[in-house]
């Protein structure tokens, strides 16, 4: 298989777009991008597991326990958010092991729909956690379930059966503390402001 390289400046729009040649600090556990895998931007772009590096913790590893917005590569710190970037915010959230359909993380967040998460999971900066965001049936497109199985066998995200490669969402479905209710609450803010 070939990996197809899609080249993004380091600019988009006003927002710089994390790289790895660019690695920043995402969370207060000190991993940075270039620690994190590959992610696939393009639905049709093939994807080789035998050059998929294994998962690391990533900052929804380490919500923070007052409320506030953890460190998102590309976002602003304060400001105006699309929706899409706001629900790729909201990701960032979900904690290890945990999961949440495409409809259920807008419903979180107040905004958006299913298509509009599943997009903005597309669409996020290098090493959103995207693999904690899936169908309501708890699966993913054939070609991301293949790179997912690895970051949810990690993180002993619960899994319908061994040869079922689907969340089973009745148990690892994510519930946020009052903490996550916070930081959800100021995204769905920033993102009307827009």
């Amino acid at each position: 298989m070939t990996i197809v390289a899609v080249t993004i400046s380091a600019f988009e729009g006003s927002r710089p777009v994390v790289s790895r040649s660019n690695p920043a600090r995402i969370c207060s556990c000190q991993f940075t991008a270039s620690t994190l895998p590959r992610r696939r931007t393009r639905q049709d772009e093939p994807v080789d597991t035998a050059e998929t590096p294994p998962a690391q913790p990533l900052a929804g590893d380490c919500p923070p326990g007052d409320g506030s917005l953890p460190a998102v590569p590309g976002l602003p710190d304060d400001g105006p958010l699309t929706v899409l970037e706001a629900l790729a915010a909201a990701a960032w959230l979900i904690p290890a092991g945990r999961a949440v359909a495409y409809g259920g993380l807008a419903a979180l967040l107040g905004a958006g729909g299913a298509r509009q998460a599943g997009r903005a999971m597309a669409e996020s900066a290098e090493g959103t956690p995207w693999w904690r965001v899936v169908r309501a049936d708890g699966s993913l497109p054939t070609q991301l379930a293949v790179v997912a199985k690895g970051h949810w066998e990690t993180e002993g995200t619960p899994l319908r059966g061994h040869d079922d490669p689907r969340v089973d969402l009745s148990a690892a479905r994510w519930q946020p503390d009052a903490a996550a209710q916070r930081s959800l609450e100021r995204l769905a803010q920033r993102s009307r402001q827009a």
